[in-house]
């Protein structure tokens, strides 16, 4: 509890778990807004597809994409 309070105070972004019965189109609004920007069309597609394909979780195919894991 010490810690958390201690992160709180120094302004570091708590994490929160991702909602399980959440769609891949609100994931990637909810991104929207954490980046403050829009998502493209393309982007969008290529996200949806990857996600068919991998057969991985929202979260997983997100930092798949993002990060070239």
């Amino acid at each position: 509890m010490i810690d958390e309070d201690a992160n709180l105070q120094k302004g570091t972004k708590v994490l929160t778990k991702p909602k399980t019965n959440q769609t891949p189109e609100e994931f990637l609004l909810c991104k929207e807004r954490e980046l403050g920007r829009t998502i493209s069309p393309r982007f969008r597609n290529f996200f949806y597809r990857e996600l068919k394909a991998k057969g991985n979780s929202i979260e997983d195919v997100w930092r798949i994409i993002n990060h070239g894991l």
